[in-house]
């Protein structure tokens, strides 16, 4: 199982500290960050688009920003117009602007970021954005404290679910399926958007409870494991 990274959360937070997401001056000069929102967002392993949309009265310009954040941990992006890192706006007069970028799926196991900082009117205004190293998985959901995605069943459970929102085409497979050939994913594989994946389970009749892992990998290489346990029949006094 993959673990998290203590090291590039204090990192963001940093970021967060160091930048303000919007600033507002009296009189004609207004810069603010509408998206994402508070000025930080999440991206998931899979995930390789996204965006930066703000509002500015003044001219900017704009940088990315890792501090001494380790080479491994920068989420490093593309942005797909290079005319995005400068602007001029004439007095009187506002730019509303959607810089949208690109950056490698996360196949690592720790956790990538990156901050921009937009300066206009000598005023920093900043955002975010931290690439986890798993999928953006509903069901089940992340443990805070083992960092493992976990299923568990009854003895008796025939049926259960996985449930994620998929930024690319995918599969699900169980991991050593010969020696699991108690579970069975209904649909093993699909395109990207929100998922409900059926999980066929035969009963567990031994006094022992077991367990399997399955894979949920993207078609980019991204990958996160989710185990299942299944528990022992439980002896009626």
């Amino acid at each position: 199982m993959k673990k998290k990274r203590n090291l590039i959360t204090l990192c963001a937070l940093g970021f967060c500290m160091a930048l303000t997401s919007c600033f507002e001056n009296t009189g004609e000069h207004f810069t603010k960050i509408y998206y994402p929102e508070n000025g930080r967002k999440t991206i998931y392993a899979d995930q390789t688009e996204d965006s930066l949309v703000f509002v500015t009265f003044d001219s900017w310009k704009m940088d990315t920003l890792y501090y001494n954040t380790p080479e491994n941990q920068k989420l490093k992006v593309t942005l797909n117009n290079p005319e995005d890192m400068a602007g001029t706006v004439p007095s009187g007069k506002y730019m509303r602007r959607c810089v949208q970028f690109k950056f490698n799926p996360n196949t690592a196991d720790t956790i990538r970021a990156v901050a921009f900082n937009i300066n206009a009117y000598n005023n920093d205004f900043g955002a975010v954005y931290q690439q986890v190293h798993y999928h953006n998985i509903e069901r089940p959901q992340r443990d805070r404290y083992t960092y493992e995605f976990l299923l568990t069943d009854t003895a008796e459970a025939v049926l259960d679910s996985v449930i994620f929102e998929a930024y690319d085409d995918w599969t699900l497979k169980v991991k050593d399926e010969e020696q699991n050939d108690w579970i069975s994913v209904a649909t093993p594989s699909g395109t990207k958007g929100k998922q409900i994946v059926r999980l066929n389970l035969q009963e567990n009749k031994s006094n022992d409870k077991r367990s399997a892992t399955l894979i949920l990998t993207s078609s980019n290489s991204a990958t996160t494991e989710i185990r299942l346990v299944q528990d022992k029949v439980v002896t009626k006094p």
